[in-house]
């Protein structure tokens, strides 16, 4: 790399304050939430958890790691090169029988996960969740 790229990516990096992590089929992160928007009724909670996204599969940890939901990527339809730029990455995973996506992205800054199962039935999950960390997942 050369050094002009060198300092100019550290720049970026130092600028955004985030991690330049790409979010990919190739790259495992965690990702820190602590808020939920349930996109039924737009009521937003507290809600502490994590998710850990993978090359297979995403895996959405709860109740201080004593709960843990394990999704199956199937197909994924987009991929984002820099999640401290504004950006996405959307999945279609199986978990059992059910069908939906995940997507990860950043929108104004702001950056969320959205479980989107609506298409399983009138009850399933549709919420968003309020991402304040991003780390590469150990």
């Amino acid at each position: 790399m050369s050094t002009f790229r060198t300092i100019t990516f550290f720049t970026l990096f130092l600028a955004q304050g985030l991690p330049c992590f790409s979010q990919d089929s190739h790259t495992a992160l965690r990702w820190q939430v602590n808020e939920s928007v349930n996109l039924r009724t737009q009521e937003s909670l507290p809600y502490v958890c994590h998710f850990i996204s993978g090359p297979q599969q995403i895996r959405w940890i709860q109740k201080n790691g004593t709960r843990e939901t394990v999704f199956s990527i199937v197909s994924e339809s987009s991929a984002w090169s820099d999640i401290s730029q504004n950006g996405r990455r959307q999945v279609t995973v199986t978990r059992g029988e059910d069908r939906g996506l995940v997507v990860f992205e950043r929108t104004n800054g702001q950056l969320s996960i959205t479980l989107d199962f609506s298409e399983s039935g009138p009850n399933a999950i549709r919420q968003k969740f309020l991402v304040t960390t991003v780390q590469p997942a150990n």
